[in-house]
């Protein structure tokens, strides 16, 4: 493979690419992105290249692209490069050392991707005979929240809506757990009473899991438009849902072994594939 970046032309198809140091105000931007520190939401930040195809597919736009041209190792990776290049708004140079000390991880992959998040809304939800969205009530970890999204979106799910938690749908590891699913699925943030209004208006159903009902989540049709609500993994479902006038079905998962509980993103994801096959009238 030969590396055109290694000799750092200060271009690339008309376009510049500058060298960025350590007081520059773009290693500022991208060290406080991942290290959480920056609070502006409307951007978010990734690092490698996997990202590249749902950010073009989706039209998302890139505002900057750091790389070290040393960790470019295949023909591939040259080619996102260029991708990437093409259209950020700027590209630049980094060093090895400039990319360790951005990145939170033990090892670098050497590439860094700022660009604008697609907020949606409810109204980007579009509404069906069936549907099948997943509530997350209160989730702390951007693992587990990501986990649910990236879940959701294989399962066919329609939406993604987020309650009751301070973490960022932006946030890089919230991101990264999902492999960019936040980005192509609508994930939406709400306040829980305007989800619950939202809920009853358009006829939603939904479906909590719980350890003491007395029915599985297997005996469900799932059929009309369903939300299943993911509850905080510690606390479990906020009271709030069997409470409110949105009718609702309590389930659970069997449990075989001495464990009481599955982690929170396992069990969404059971559950939305149940809901999801049989919608789609694959398993009655």
């Amino acid at each position: 493979m030969q590396n055109m970046f290694q000799t750092f032309p200060r271009s690339f198809e008309g376009r510049e690419i500058i060298s960025v140091g350590p007081k520059s105000d773009q290693f500022h931007l991208i060290k406080d992105l991942i290290s959480l520190k920056s609070k502006d939401k409307s951007i978010f930040v990734i690092e490698g290249l996997w990202g590249y195809r749902k950010i073009v597919s989706m039209g998302i736009h890139v505002r900057l692209f750091c790389f070290c041209p040393d960790y470019i190792s295949s023909e591939e990776e040259l080619e996102l490069v260029k991708g990437f290049i093409r259209i950020a708004d700027e590209s630049a140079y980094v060093s090895d050392k400039l990319c360790a000390r951005m990145s939170d991880r033990d090892s670098t992959e050497g590439f860094f991707v700022v660009a604008d998040y697609p907020t949606k809304t409810v109204a980007d939800i579009p509404l069906k005979e069936n549907n099948l969205i997943i509530i997350t009530d209160g989730l702390d970890k951007p693992g587990n929240i990501g986990t649910i999204i990236r879940s959701a979106e294989a399962a066919g799910c329609d939406a993604v809506i987020s309650v009751n938690t301070r973490v960022p749908l932006s946030q890089h590891r919230l991101i990264k757990a999902s492999l960019g699913g936040s980005l192509t699925l609508p994930v939406i943030s709400m306040d829980v009473n305007d989800c619950i209004q939202w809920l009853k208006d358009n006829g939603f159903t939904l479906y909590i899991t719980n350890l003491k009902s007395a029915r599985w989540h297997y005996e469900e049709s799932y059929q009309g438009r369903a939300a299943i609500v993911a509850g905080n993994e510690i606390r479990g479902i906020s009271d709030i849902w069997n409470q409110c006038d949105v009718p609702h079905v309590n389930i659970k998962i069997p449990m075989f072994g001495q464990c009481d509980s599955l982690n929170v993103g396992f069990a969404s994801t059971m559950v939305a594939y149940e809901a999801s096959l049989k919608q789609k009238g694959l398993i009655k």
